[in-house]
């Protein structure tokens, strides 16, 4: 399940009642919001609740894969939850150039 991206993660859930929770415990998210058809603010309440409820120890790895820009408000709360987690790789990663780059919260350059 860790190689999937986490939309295809969450689906896995309805495959069986012993999969119902077990995306919660995936420690790699992938978030691709790449050829998704859905409108912006879906894909962002998305994240938000996903990054919420997963409930893996640690998270290894957060992957962002990005068609537009997304706020930095989105991004730094997002980063913020992973690496009060224990985050050990970050990607994030646009389709297109951006106006301005992304900035990141202070609180990922401390040594934890």
């Amino acid at each position: 399940l860790s190689l999937l991206p986490t939309k295809d993660v969450l689906s896995t859930s309805l495959v069986s009642k012993r999969w119902r929770y077990l995306w919660k415990l995936v420690p790699k998210l992938k978030y691709m919001e790449i050829n998704d058809n859905t409108d912006h603010g879906r894909f962002v309440r998305f994240v938000d609740r996903s990054l919420f409820l997963n409930t893996a120890p640690v998270l290894e790895s957060l992957h962002f894969k990005l068609d537009r820009q997304c706020s930095e408000v989105d991004i730094g709360f997002w980063i913020r939850i992973a690496a009060e987690r224990g985050l050990r790789e970050l990607n994030l990663e646009y389709s297109i150039m951006v106006d301005e780059p992304t900035r990141l919260p202070q609180s990922l350059y401390t040594c934890g």
